[in-house]
């Protein structure tokens, strides 16, 4: 059953009320039209700090080149809408324009046709419950997420009158520039979180976070406590590599059963799935080999943060070439567990060494090399027994950020809701009642609109800003 509409309040398809306009079949920019000044061409990025667009980077285009769209020459009061891949339904309002303005493909751009709708009711509708679930089917429902332009028209939108319209704003701003100090708080917590995982993996391998364990804080010549080792990991481990089996053969790969890990699944931690399989007949006649359950691995390759991280398998699993595997299978699992620790505090003292122009990698012998401080068995055990207590502290803070934000996440939504159920703030009708005067209702106003003749327009020549 569906709920009734407030009092002077009116249901209409969107389409009817709005322009909308992107680029269809554009043609795209060649170097040389892209220009250090002139008319600005925003993309998704800029869609990307809050709800008003960000003019902090963006590219020029040649004065040609912007002439060629008239349909998106954007004023100040438009609404963009992302209408391709995963961002697909995040917004920006147009708040200031700092001169002559453009979208690419990417974006759409929507604006009142008509006086029914202020241009930020209009933005903050489209942020709500129902577009955002037409989006969200959108993303989920195809390989390539695409919004168009009958989505946004076919959407049926409730309209108060102007005065009303204005209110909800309002608050509206109000309330959710509270929400989004809120979102800002929480997003420093990740940042925090990792900083203290590797204070308690540099407190641990240094001997400080268990000083009282030991009963003293002294140290040894070489800085670390007394009847602590320094162990090159050659002479702990095994120290070898993978292979990548020639793809041109499908027998290597097709109903594989051995799991194959590239140095993109080495994320400094436990190694549980891989995304490819091996056959047997790959193994023997390919470098790929099979490393038991435990073994340590090394990404000596990788663009961005991957070279340099570690993984432990937790199943047998072969590797391709760019992994450095650590293997002892006699070794105590309290050992592995720190060696485990130490490699992982030493992620970015490990990337430092990279060799190599363009591309620097790490190789086997700068792996093989690499030093350990090795404290005595037992207090190794009371290592690892601090560090996955702290470990286990993080996680439990993790979860309740995720689900704090998670909840943060969709007061925006309930806020949102209910605005537009006419519940957020006093109607234009129970105000007009107890001041003693008369209102034009939205029903009424579009009934004049119609009057006028500016219901389904196309275009929007002489424009005016209505916010």
């Amino acid at each position: 059953m569906s709920r009734p509409l407030a009092k002077g309040w009116v249901e209409i398809e969107l389409g009817d009320h709005v322009y909308i306009a992107g680029r269809i079949g554009w043609r795209g920019l060649k170097a040389e039209e892209y220009t250090p000044v002139g008319p600005i061409l925003l993309s998704v990025p800029n869609l990307n700090h809050g709800d008003k667009v960000n003019f902090g980077r963006v590219y020029h285009i040649t004065q040609a080149r912007y002439d060629e769209s008239r349909e998106i020459q954007l004023i100040v009061g438009d609404t963009l809408l992302v209408k391709d891949g995963a961002g697909i339904g995040k917004l920006g309002f147009v708040e200031n324009l700092p001169g002559p303005t453009t979208v690419n493909s990417s974006l759409l751009v929507v604006r009142p046709a008509n006086e029914l709708l202020t241009n930020n009711y209009l933005f903050y509708y489209l942020k709500g419950p129902k577009f955002q679930e037409i989006a969200l089917q959108r993303i989920t429902g195809s390989a390539t997420p695409h919004l168009f332009q009958k989505d946004i028209k076919k959407l049926q939108v409730l309209v108060p009158p102007r005065n009303e319209q204005r209110r909800i704003v309002a608050k509206l701003e109000t309330l959710l520039s509270k929400v989004d100090v809120s979102q800002q708080r929480l997003a420093k917590i990740p940042a925090l979180l990792k900083r203290f995982r590797q204070s308690v993996l540099a407190a641990a391998c240094s001997g400080r976070l268990t000083a009282d364990w030991r009963g003293n804080d002294e140290s040894a010549d070489d800085g670390f406590p007394p009847g602590w080792e320094q162990k090159t990991l050659d002479s702990i481990f095994t120290i070898r590599t993978g292979g990548t089996p020639s793809r041109q053969i499908p027998a290597y790969f097709e109903k594989g059963t051995i799991p194959w890990v590239k140095t993109s699944e080495v994320q400094n931690g436990d190694i549980i799935q891989t995304e490819e399989f091996i056959t047997k007949r790959a193994v023997r006649e390919s470098n790929a080999k099979i490393f038991p359950t435990g073994t340590l691995l090394v990404a000596m390759y990788g663009e961005g943060k991957t070279r340099g991280q570690i993984g432990r398998l937790t199943f047998p699993a072969a590797t391709n070439q760019a992994c450095a595997a650590l293997i002892n299978t006699s070794l105590p699992q309290t050992t592995n567990k720190y060696v485990l620790y130490y490699l992982l505090s030493q992620y970015y003292a490990l990337r430092a060494q990279s060799v190599g122009g363009n591309q620097p990698n790490l190789n086997l012998g700068i792996v093989k090399d690499w030093n350990v401080p090795v404290p005595p068995l037992p207090e190794q055990e009371e290592i690892v027994r601090r560090v996955e207590s702290l470990f286990a502290l993080a996680d439990r803070l993790e979860a309740r950020f995720a689900e704090g934000r998670k909840r943060v996440d969709s007061i925006t939504q309930s806020i949102l809701a209910k605005a537009f159920r006419g519940e957020l703030v006093p109607a234009e009708f129970e105000l007009a009642k107890s001041e003693g005067r008369s209102f034009e209702s939205a029903e009424e106003l579009l009934e004049r609109i119609k009057g006028n003749g500016q219901v389904k327009q196309t275009k929007t020549k002489g424009y005016i800003k209505n916010k």
